[in-house]
């Protein structure tokens, strides 16, 4: 409470500063101080700031909490008479505001007051005792404190709550005596006795017997010790010594009773007793266990060294199989390729033997199935190893799911099964520039297309896409779970794992705002898993079989593509049908990074009209008039019809559609009634729509007479700027009664010689297999490859006029302003030995299999090419050697001894990683740089990884004629870049 007073003191010395006081100075400036003391100092009941020249001003509290003011507004020049008519005042105080309020009434002058007289004269401050200024004269610790040189401050706590505290201290049926030392007592808590206290620190403690005889002893209270005496037989301790409270100093003696403290301490000296026997049992128990411990830790050192060691030994065991597994299976790559390459050769010369073709093709399909069957092995062994890595390159992600569907339209029309891809939205096209492992999203494609198409007999297999950007739930998903509360306790404990972690979170945050997630679902609409079979479709070596032996397989591959999508940051699994619907849907979802600036910014708007800054070559423009064009869909299969109609109405464009070729007839019959416009060359027949038409040629005199007056309706066309009546007719030719299907056609053209419409024919081949050629067509027919998804469909809309003028990007294949018709046939490009660019190259061949060799050698001969061969890295780092050297020593060190370098890369003594960077490191002394194109028994980049900085480009064994001249292609062409 001392340091209250001195540091109120301060505060209210601060606030007046050097000027002279007024008392208005005081009431402005040190009245706020004291109340907010009175308010906020623990205990204080009372407090003033006195003057030498008479103003006073001070606050107190009742027991009402209600604050009083007395105050002095006059100083003691104004009243020479003396002090004692010296005028104070006391006022009711605004707890809130600290203005003063209510009666000014005169309150009893306390200028003659002791303590205020020593207040004034003091130079340090002080404490005593005092009275409060209420009617009940309260006892008080008053705190004085010096402010200046003619001010102090006052402190005053209520004394009540120290009473309170030492009457109740009665140890063991003793008491507590307490007094200041000039005599004023604050606790009388000892009975029968009589304390005086006298000069030279001593004590004259008088005790009353119950016969009235009177006991006196002295006690020092500055050299405190025991005092023991005897009253009827009970004998007490006394302990006298001073204490200061609220910086006033005070003599205290205790009396206990000299039974219970000896009691007591006996206790104490049991309690003691027992803790120090329990705390050398506990070391000797300590003791012991530690030797055990020890013991036990030296038993599991020499178990852990023995355990160590086999280990160690178990190790080298792994990694030496591991290397004779990697081996064995570069072997049986590479005697695979061989069996593929010779029997790919043979079928190419054989010619004439028709049966021996055939065994041949027996041969090709078994030796794929065996590459495919150790492939899967191969992975499963390194995603079980945690080996497997994912090769993150840009690629276009619509190209790769078409390429994919595309890839089994053909597998599943063999046995009746639809293809069909489904682009859920624009939104896809519009941030199709991703950067992923496409190769493993093509493996995880092409294995669930397998699986639908192998289970499923009829109707169709679908593959669903959709984007979407990531929510911030879905980047967190599992920050709630426990493991991650304790993760949080312990980064809380070690504050350099919680940097770390801050940092690490903050690059992935990065990391994910430029990520979106793409969900894909392979729908069919075959048999289905049942439900309890479905929980374990995902394990290694688990197929789900209706019959023994019904599907080949070894169960790899579901298993294979949960690792894979796992290892894409996504979660695969089985989508619920309908009740009564057939099939099976599997639903998974990936992460890629988007390579489009703005990954969360995907409005309603943008979902059905993507912007023109696509990155896609596919665009979806709005038309100006949604009821200006008309497509009527005549496609057999009834999903992709469905696909197709969802499509173009998303754009749109009303669609009608015909199951049969009677419906057909029916829906152009009433088209045809309904619109009588005439359409204008010059708005929208202009055939030049790229690789979508045919040259602009006069078309041939067409044998079928279901054709005539085809080309009538061109001459009568109108120019006009409108084309509300235009229709498109898309027309599959796959149909059963196609020449039904052609009457229909043929009868709508004859009989809408004055509208506006275009034919769009499906399935090129088809139409062949009918007897209908592409030059029987009318020009402004269009011939489109089947299946129709995708960029087929987009180029679909292209062809209507109201889309023309509204397209942001160009098709991707072709030049718009060459136009040439796109049918669906298989072109294989030969390269005959005078047209070769590799004849007369020279070539080095390092490859240790005879039978690689022999394949090889055939390919050079056939396109006259000088060859060398050797059979590890060792013979061909000689052999370059040697040719470097001789160039020089003709004084020709410009002229690269081999024009090409045919690495292999597993070879005995010395491989082809080895190998290519000593014949670089040879190279940089003569300054030239040898072509090396490394050949890979496996092309999923497992032993390309190894020496890829030192090759120029790579190919996949077999080695074949078309592989070794692309890779040659491709090397000329970045070499003039």
């Amino acid at each position: 409470m001392n340091s209250s007073a001195t540091n109120l003191g301060k505060l209210v010395a601060t606030s007046l500063g050097k000027t002279d006081v007024t008392f208005s100075h005081v009431q402005a400036k040190v009245a706020p101080l004291l109340l907010q003391a009175l308010l906020t100092i623990p205990q204080v009941s009372q407090i003033s700031y006195i003057r030498k020249d008479g103003f006073f001003f001070g606050l107190h509290s009742q027991a009402n909490r209600q604050i009083f003011a007395v105050y002095s507004n006059n100083s003691f020049a104004k009243h020479p008479s003396g002090r004692t008519s010296y005028p104070w005042y006391t006022q009711r105080v605004d707890s809130d505001t600290g203005n003063l309020y209510g009666e000014v009434v005169v309150f009893p002058t306390l200028a003659n007051e002791t303590w205020i007289q020593q207040a004034l004269n003091t130079t340090n401050g002080f404490s005593l005792l005092g009275n409060s200024w209420t009617d009940d004269k309260i006892p008080l610790v008053l705190n004085i404190a010096r402010v200046d040189k003619v001010g102090v401050v006052s402190v005053g706590s209520d004394l009540k709550w120290l009473l309170h505290v030492f009457s109740g201290i009665k140890p063991f049926g003793g008491g507590l005596y307490l007094a200041t030392k000039d005599g004023t007592v604050v606790s009388d808590g000892i009975p029968n006795t009589s304390i005086v206290l006298e000069e030279n620190a001593t004590i004259s403690f008088q005790i009353f017997k119950a016969n009235g005889d009177r006991i006196t002893l002295r006690l020092n209270y500055e050299m405190p010790k025991e005092y023991v005496f005897d009253v009827s037989g009970t004998k007490y301790v006394l302990y006298p010594s001073s204490l200061d409270i609220s910086g006033m100093q005070m003599v205290y003696v205790l009396a206990l009773p000299y039974a219970e403290v000896q009691s007591r301490m006996h206790q104490n000296l049991v309690i003691m007793s027992v803790l120090s026997s329990l705390m050398i049992v506990t070391v000797v128990i300590t003791m012991v266990l530690t030797v055990n411990l020890a013991r036990k830790e030296t038993s599991l050192t020499a178990a852990l060294v023995k355990q160590k060691e086999k280990t160690q030994q178990l190790e080298r065991k792994s990694k030496n199989q591991s290397v004779a597994f990697e081996t064995a299976s570069h072997d049986i790559r590479a005697s695979l390729a061989a069996i593929s390459g010779t029997v790919e050769m043979s079928i190419n010369e054989n010619h004439q033997g028709l049966e021996l073709a055939t065994d041949l093709r027996i041969v090709q399909s078994s030796t794929k199935y065996l590459q495919g069957l150790l492939n899967s092995i191969l992975d499963t062994s390194k995603i079980e190893a945690g080996k497997m890595e994912l090769e993150e390159k840009p690629f276009d992600l619509v190209k790769v799911l078409e390429g994919v569907v595309d890839l089994f339209y053909p597998v599943g029309l063999k046995k009746e099964v639809d293809v069909i891809l489904d682009l859920h939205d624009d939104v896809l096209t519009k941030y199709s520039q991703v950067k992923g492992d496409e190769r493993r999203l093509k493996q995880i494609l092409s294995n669930l297309l397998s699986n639908a198409i192998k289970f499923t007999s009829e109707g169709h297999v679908s593959v669903r896409v959709r984007a979407r950007a990531m929510s911030p739930n879905m980047q967190s998903s599992t920050t709630a779970s426990d493991d991650d509360r304790y993760q949080r306790w312990w980064s809380f404990l070690f504050s350099r794992s919680i940097d770390k972690c801050g940092d690490a979170e903050a690059v992935d945050e990065v990391e994910r705002e430029h990520c979106m997630e793409f969900v894909f679902e392979v729908n069919d609409t075959g048999k289905g898993i049942a439900k309890e079979k479905q929980a374990s479709i995902f394990e290694n070596y688990v197929q789900v079989k209706e019959t023994e032996h019904e599907f080949e397989g070894t169960g790899l591959g579901l298993a294979i593509v949960q690792s894979l999508v796992r290892l894409m940051g996504g979660e695969i699994s089985i989508v619920d049908k309908e009740p009564g619907e057939r099939g099976t849907c599997f639903r998974f979802h990936v992460v890629f990074k988007v390579l489009t600036s703005d990954v969360h910014g995907i409005s309603d708007e943008e979902k059905v009209n993507m912007s023109s800054g696509s990155n896609t070559p596919f665009c979806s423009p709005k038309p100006n008039d949604h009821n200006s064009s008309t497509v009527v869909l005549f496609i057999s299969s009834d999903e992709r019809r469905k696909v197709s109609q969802r499509f173009l109405r998303a754009h749109g464009v009303k669609v009608l559609v015909a199951k049969t070729v009677g419906e057909l007839s029916t829906t152009l019959k009433e088209f045809r009634q309904s619109t009588s416009k005439v359409c204008s060359p010059g708005s929208y027949l202009n055939l030049s729509f790229g690789y979508l038409t045919r040259p602009s040629r006069s078309p041939k005199e067409v044998p079928l007479s279901t054709f005539d007056g085809a080309d009538v309706s061109h001459a009568r066309m109108n120019r006009r700027a409108t084309l509300p009546g235009f229709i498109l007719l898309v027309v599959d030719t796959t149909q059963a009664n196609f020449r039904e299907l052609c009457k229909v056609v043929a009868e709508f053209r004859k009989e809408s010689k004055d509208a506006c419409f275009r034919i769009v024919w499906l399935g090129f081949r088809c139409m062949q297999a009918h007897g209908l050629d592409e030059k029987q067509l009318p020009p402004s027919d269009v011939i489109m490859p089947v299946p129709l998804h995708g960029s087929r469909l987009y180029s679909l809309i292209d062809l209507l006029p109201e889309f023309r003028d509204k397209l942001p990007c160009t098709p991707p294949h072709g030049n718009p302003h060459t136009p040439e018709r796109q049918v669906e046939v298989e072109e294989i490009t030969r390269i005959s030995p005078n047209r070769s660019p590799l004849r007369g190259k020279k070539v080095l061949l390092v490859e240790d299999n005879s039978m690689q060799q022999m394949i090889a050698k055939r390919v050079f001969l056939k396109n006259g090419v000088i060859f060398d061969t050797c059979t590890n890295g060792n013979e061909a780092l000689t052999f370059v050697s040697k040719g470097l050297t001789d160039q020089k020593v003709l004084g020709a060190p410009h002229i690269l001894p081999y024009d090409y370098i045919l690495m292999d890369c597993q070879m005995p003594v010395m491989d082809g990683c080895e190998a290519t960077k000593r014949i670089r490191l040879l190279e940089k002394d003569y300054g030239v740089h040898i072509p090396i194109i490394g050949l890979t028994a496996h092309s999923d980049g497992e032993e390309l990884s190894k020496f890829v900085t030192g090759i120029d480009s790579h190919v996949s064994k077999p080695l074949n004629e078309h592989k070794l001249l692309k890779a040659i292609e491709d090397l000329h062409r970045r070499n003039q870049t």
